[in-house]
Parts: C-alpha cells; sequence; structure tokens
C-alpha cells in the first residue's frame, strides 16, 4: 500500500474467531492505535457501601406504621463492573502487542453507534502481574474495569 510518494506501510491483520466480545482500542508506548475483538469471561459487580454512615440514635424497639427504621445505613451505594478478556493460544510476537493494552493509559471501548457515528466510552485494565512462560502458545487474561456507578444516594 503507496500513500501519495511515501514508504510503504504493512498492515498486519489477524483472524479472530471471536463473534460477540468486547472490541477496545488503545494507545500504545510508540503513539500507535491498536484495536482487537476480545473474548469475554465472567462479568463480576462489586457493590460498596460508602464511607458515611447515618446512624439513628433509637429509644424504642417500637414500629411506626408497621416499620422500624434500624440503625447505620450507608448514604449512598456503588458499584464496580469488571469483565475478564482473553485471547486463546496467543504467540509470543503478538503476546507483546497485547501487553501493550495493559501498560497503557488510554483505553476505549466500543459501544454501538449513535446517527452513523461510532461511540466509545473510557475503561481501564485491572492492575496486577502477568507473566508469560516458555510455551510457544499461551493464553492471554486481563481484566477490563468498566466505569464506576453511583447506584443509589439518598
Amino acid at each position: 500500500m503507496r500513500i501519495d510518494n511515501e514508504e510503504d506501510i504493512t498492515i498486519t491483520l489477524f483472524v479472530n474467531e471471536c463473534t460477540n466480545g468486547i472490541y477496545l482500542r488503545w494507545i500504545n508506548s510508540f503513539g500507535e492505535w491498536c484495536y482487537y475483538l476480545f473474548n469475554t469471561g465472567i462479568k463480576s459487580n462489586v457493590i460498596k457501601n460508602s464511607d458515611v454512615n447515618i446512624v439513628n440514635l433509637l429509644r424504642s424497639v417500637d414500629y411506626s406504621d408497621n416499620y422500624h427504621r434500624g440503625t447505620n445505613y450507608s448514604l449512598t451505594k456503588s458499584g464496580q463492573k469488571s469483565i475478564k478478556l482473553c485471547v486463546p493460544f496467543v504467540d509470543e510476537e503478538n503476546y507483546h502487542f497485547f501487553e501493550s493494552l495493559l501498560e497503557s493509559v488510554y483505553i476505549d471501548m466500543f459501544t454501538g453507534y449513535n446517527n452513523d457515528v461510532s461511540q466509545w466510552i473510557r475503561v481501564n485494565i485491572s492492575d496486577g502481574t502477568f507473566a508469560r512462560d516458555k510455551s510457544h502458545l499461551q493464553d492471554f487474561e486481563c481484566v477490563l474495569i468498566l466505569p464506576q456507578t453511583q447506584n443509589q444516594t439518598l
């Protein structure tokens, strides 16, 4: 492929059999955009209570209108969803390509189209230790962290 007397550009395409995964784009350490459709695994949602609790000092155990307010409940609840991503049977060269995802500070997830314009949302990859053994093919796995959600607020 030649563009206006510039040097040849090589574009390498990797075929992925995944048809229902998560499509990510990220900027690697060379400033290049990288794209890949990842297989998905276990999805989890960690729900946390806020640090601020409302403490009712009740002087009785009586019910008012068949309801007892209880004590010590959270002011807010938030959720943090995560999804395990996987690429099976990755060779060493391509494993380095996927490591650039782990090192990137700019990662977006494709969420669909709106009026023929692609929609992306900023996501992150969880902290961790990622090791490659000496086998020729190895699965690449990481955990995608979606933006935190505010579930309820009083």
